[in-house]
Formats: structure tokens, C-alpha cells, sequence
């Protein structure tokens, strides 16, 4: 564990149309209880409080009537592996994990159904600033379009502004729908269904806690599992393979740190190229093309998924 005390004031930004801005001070350099404070009228203030001095265990503390307490153990004095425990019923434990001793990357998981997975970056080694990355800004009507023959185009709609309910929809003959449900305001438990026989479920875990290599898997009988790997610390550039003879390889690639265009690019003979375009900040509307009709993908998925806030 490093204390930084200069400067003793750290900002993370999203910069997205929502303002979901979070300020952590440390008021003090001799005090080790921070700050953080969502400035918006839910009134979200958070105080991370280290209580003894020799001790890596942290409380974070939401005091609203919701009473959302959490609280932040180093397990051991050697591993730079934190666990973040909501201690209520429905058990939101979260592993937040900086890879290796030198490199200030850190990556939060959420081991729910929908798997949030947050990373927060330094970006410079001498710059005190960290920057929290929701993948998606806060719109509440999400279109993925595959526009291939047999019209794969998924909409997930949040209905009411005062509802966490999310549905995703495939207008095809068969009915594919999905429902994302928050069930309560203050719980932090998500549940993706479809209601259909074959049980698309995935999973994405990280499989040990000093790699930056995820593996996503869909536990159906084709078992199609990817593995993400972003190569080298310093690049934006994530490389998804599926380990299967035909040898699909993909790298998304981040061109510019201010720019939100994602391509997804298949380098392979056959030209199946994909494109994930954010087009504007303000519209979360994502195209991914397959610009082949014969090559279509038979248990082609794509999934959104809504991340909350890093607490």
C-alpha cells in the first residue's frame, strides 16, 4: 500500500454528458480518512476511513438512509489485493487488484451475473490523477445492430426514468428477450434472463490475480470461450482470441485517449471486419457490422451490459 501525499487531492472524472463527477480529497496530510463526493442532488458522499494507522483495512461508509457500508480489507501485508465487502444480503463483494507491484492499474470486479468490471488507471507516474472508465455514458436506450441476413438488431430500453429495469429485445420470429432487472434502489444485484430453452449464459473471469487476461465463456454445448488480453501496460490495445481451429482473432484498439470510436477488427482472409462505433457523446448507439452475408456467426451474441459507478 502507497500514501501519496502530493498533491493530497485527487479528481476522477467521467467525462460524459451525465456529470457523474467524483472528487476524492484527503483533507489532511497526517489523516488517513478521504473523501468522495458525487456532486448531484441524490447527495452520494462516501468517507473511506483507514481507522489505525497499522492497519490496511478501510471502511467506506454511504451515510444515507440505505445505509450501504463497505468495507475495504489488504488480506495480506505482501499482496496488492484488496476486497470491498458490502456486508447485506445480497453479498456484493468486490476484488480490486493491481496486477503487479509497478504498475498503477487497477481493476475492480463486480462477481455478479453481469459481471461490472471497472478499471481505473494513473495514466502518468507522476501525476496524481486517476481515471475511472464507465464504459457507456448514461443513456437509457442502447441499439446493437448486426445488420446481417438474418437481422440480428437487439434493443434494451430502460422504460421509466425511476425503474432499473432493463429490456433487450431481438424482434425475430423467436423471441429472444432479455431483462436486466435491478429489483431494489439500494441493492447492487443484477439478473439477466432469457426465457428461452438453450440458457445463454456467460461468464467472465479473471483466472489468476497477476494477469491482465480475461476469459468470457459461454457455457453452451459449442463452447465458444474468449480470452482478452491487453499486451503491454503502457497501450490501449486489447486482442480477443477464440481458441477454436479457425483461429478468430480480434484487437480493439483505442486510437486516441480522447476520442470514443472503438473499431473491432477480424485480420483474417475472409474480411470479417467489425466496427463499434460511439459516434457522438451524447448517443450510445453501437453498429457492429459483418459486411459478409455468408459468413454469419450461428450463436452470435452480444451482450450490453450497465455498469454502476465505482464506489
Amino acid at each position: 500500500m502507497f500514501l501519496i501525499y502530493i498533491p493530497d487531492t485527487f479528481t476522477t472524472t467521467k467525462p460524459t454528458p451525465d456529470k457523474d463527477t467524483f472528487t476524492t480529497t484527503k483533507p489532511t496530510p497526517d489523516k488517513d480518512t478521504f473523501t468522495t463526493t458525487k456532486p448531484t442532488p441524490d447527495k452520494d458522499t462516501f468517507t473511506t476511513t483507514k481507522p489505525t494507522p497499522d492497519k490496511d483495512t478501510f471502511t467506506t461508509t454511504k451515510p444515507t438512509p440505505d445505509k450501504d457500508t463497505f468495507t475495504t480489507t489488504k488480506p495480506t501485508p505482501d499482496k496488492d489485493t484488496f476486497t470491498t465487502t458490502k456486508p447485506t444480503p445480497d453479498k456484493d463483494t468486490f476484488t480490486t487488484t493491481k496486477p503487479t507491484p509497478d504498475k498503477d492499474t487497477f481493476t475492480t470486479t463486480k462477481p455478479t451475473p453481469d459481471k461490472d468490471t471497472f478499471t481505473t488507471t494513473k495514466p502518468t507516474p507522476d501525476k496524481d490523477t486517476f481515471t475511472t472508465t464507465k464504459p457507456t455514458p448514461d443513456k437509457d436506450t442502447f441499439t446493437t445492430t448486426i445488420p446481417t441476413p438474418d437481422k440480428d438488431t437487439f434493443t434494451t430500453t430502460k422504460p421509466t426514468p425511476d425503474k432499473d429495469t432493463f429490456m433487450t429485445t431481438k424482434p425475430t420470429p423467436d423471441k429472444d428477450t432479455f431483462t436486466t432487472t435491478k429489483p431494489t434502489p439500494d441493492k447492487d444485484t443484477f439478473t439477466t434472463t432469457k426465457p428461452t430453452p438453450d440458457k445463454d449464459t456467460f461468464t467472465t473471469t479473471k483466472p489468476t490475480p497477476d494477469k491482465d487476461t480475461f476469459t468470457t465463456t459461454i457455457p453452451t454445448p459449442d463452447k465458444d470461450t474468449f480470452t482478452t488480453t491487453k499486451p503491454t501496460p503502457d497501450k490501449d490495445t486489447f486482442t480477443t482470441t477464440k481458441p477454436t481451429p479457425d483461429k478468430d482473432t480480434f484487437t480493439t484498439t483505442i486510437p486516441t485517449p480522447d476520442k470514443d470510436t472503438f473499431t473491432t477488427t477480424k485480420p483474417t482472409p475472409d474480411k470479417d471486419t467489425f466496427t463499434t462505433t460511439k459516434p457522438t457523446p451524447d448517443k450510445v448507439i453501437f453498429t457492429t457490422t459483418k459486411p459478409t452475408p455468408d459468413k454469419a456467426a450461428k450463436h452470435c451474441r452480444v451482450q450490453t451490459q450497465y455498469p454502476e459507478e465505482l464506489v
